[in-house]
């Protein structure tokens, strides 16, 4: 009785073992890891849609992280009640943003590139814990809610467009307050209290109010065409 080449067992060879290897030791890079983070603490599962893989295959191909062009094309002023950190209990003005990355491979070829990459906030979690009768500590996520972390500042706001070289009157500003508004200038983004930036919205003196949307979990504010 013959028996056919594809039945048999497939031999593993070295370079197997090196690939599994790699692919273990691999980074996975996520959109919020602060909050990953957490979830790991309490052996929570993280399930496969929280891995940012535009941003893993985009590190994984780079060979030098400083040749990463950076650029801006969104920032946006909010307050915000934080959970947790210096500011818990109180509402406090922060500043998020958006980032765009591109870089080439070491054979100079174009990588696609990330874009909207959030900067400026992550998630937190509050979870509850209920005991086996074994002992056994099981954690279960309650609730999840955002958290800032960079409280804004005319020196952080010029810090950070300087940091990606990115062009100050390219970028959209947008304020959420009561409503959201776009259309500001750098000088007004940058100067005028939140309450005056608040003011020219609600008198019509910049564009139309930005509508809130939250498609995918990289956005806060959806961006004016």
């Amino acid at each position: 009785m013959s028996i056919e080449k594809d039945s048999l067992p497939k031999r593993f060879t070295q370079g197997d073992f090196e690939y599994e290897k790699k692919k273990a030791t691999t980074p996975i890079y996520f959109v919020y890891p602060e909050y990953v983070e957490e979830l790991k603490k309490y052996k929570i599962p993280i399930s496969p849609d929280m891995q940012d893989k535009e941003l893993t295959n985009f590190i994984s191909r780079i060979t030098d992280i400083e040749s990463i062009d950076k650029k801006i094309p969104t920032i946006i002023r909010l307050k915000y009640i934080n959970r947790e950190g210096p500011n818990k209990g109180k509402k406090a003005e922060y500043m998020v943003w958006y980032e765009s990355w591109n870089a080439t491979d070491k054979n100079g070829h174009v990588i696609p590139e990330v874009s909207d990459l959030p900067r400026g906030y992550d998630k937190g979690v509050d979870v509850s814990r209920s005991t086996d009768s074994d002992g056994t500590d099981n954690y279960k996520v309650e609730r999840e809610y955002w958290k800032y972390n960079v409280p804004f500042s005319a020196d952080k706001l010029d810090e950070i467009l300087q940091e990606t070289n990115t062009d100050a009157d390219s970028v959209q500003y947008i304020v959420n307050g009561i409503r959201s508004w776009s259309g500001f200038s750098y000088d007004e983004f940058r100067n005028l209290t939140f309450a005056e930036l608040e003011e020219r919205g609600r008198t019509g003196k910049v564009q139309q109010p930005v509508v809130l949307e939250n498609k995918t979990n990289k956005t806060v504010a959806t961006k004016s065409k």
